[in-house]
């Protein structure tokens, strides 16, 4: 009996070890910034056709300016990994997709690139509806469209139901309703919904939502599972347009993405 208390003592102690580490150093687990010096990233957006986009003298992220007038612009708000610039790709996808002349703006994260600050829920979505803001006071006044991949979902969504007016369509990629419901799936012996600082509620961030929602999911996605997308577009009560792309991951998902179901995605937001 001694030795069975033992046993329940010692394991008790790991375990509260494993959450006070896990609740302390969470947002490490959450965040994967990519920093490097200002002057290289200028470099290399200069070579990809992108523009530095400042506000208040800080570089806040990239501008993909369209070929011809605008009829859209578009905000980007990317994933926990990486940095800004790695999300060109994109801008690429949705000139190729659209026959709108969109003015493309890639969000840079506090935190992320050369952005000072520190990552987390306040700090993102504080940064991507002043970015918003910033876009909507450019003239002439345009359809904004708010693109969120992965993390940035729960960051758009958030902005959709702050911004006002709100945007006009959403683009979800690889979503989860709410952040707590993707922990439980990777921390499913934790009370992630106690210990979650930065939760992300998309859901009910988009309840009362009125505008365009396309979600794209990918089949095999073991990060953000695709039936948390499909619980997330049941939220709101928006025209939605849910499309799941079979044998595909989370990371593979826009090259995986035939390039009439993207015409389809945007053809949809911009009806």
């Amino acid at each position: 009996m001694k030795l069975f208390l033992h046993v329940c003592a010692y394991v008790l102690i790991l375990y509260s070890t494993l959450v006070l580490y896990l609740t302390l150093f969470q947002r490490r687990f959450i965040y994967y910034p990519e920093k490097s010096p200002k002057n290289l990233l200028i470099q290399r957006a200069g070579t990809l056709g992108l523009k530095p986009w400042y506000y208040s003298g800080n570089l806040i992220g990239w501008h993909k300016p369209a070929e011809n007038p605008p009829s859209a612009r578009v905000l980007i708000c990317g994933g926990n990994a990486g940095s800004a610039i790695n999300r060109f790709h994109l801008t690429t996808i949705l000139e190729k997709a659209s026959d709108q002349k969109l003015d493309t703006y890639i969000l840079e994260y506090p935190g992320y690139g050369s952005r000072p600050g520190q990552p987390n829920e306040k700090t993102l979505t504080s940064a991507a509806l002043e970015a918003a803001i910033l876009i909507r006071e450019i003239s002439p006044p345009l359809p904004l469209i708010l693109v969120g991949e992965s993390l940035g979902t729960g960051v758009v969504c958030s902005v959709a139901q702050k911004l006002t007016p709100p945007p006009s369509g959403l683009l979800l990629i690889t979503p989860f309703d709410n952040l707590v419901s993707a922990a439980k799936i990777h921390y499913p012996f934790l009370p992630v919904g106690f210990l979650l600082q930065d939760k992300y509620k998309s859901d009910e961030a988009i309840k009362n939502f009125r505008g365009r929602i396309a979600i794209l999911l990918a089949s095999e996605d073991t990060i953000t599972p695709p039936h948390l997308g499909r619980k997330l577009a049941s939220a709101t009560q928006a025209p939605t347009f849910v499309v799941e792309i079979p044998n595909t991951g989370h990371n593979d998902i826009l090259q995986n993405t035939p390039p009439e179901i993207m015409d389809k995605i945007i053809e949809f937001l911009f009806q």
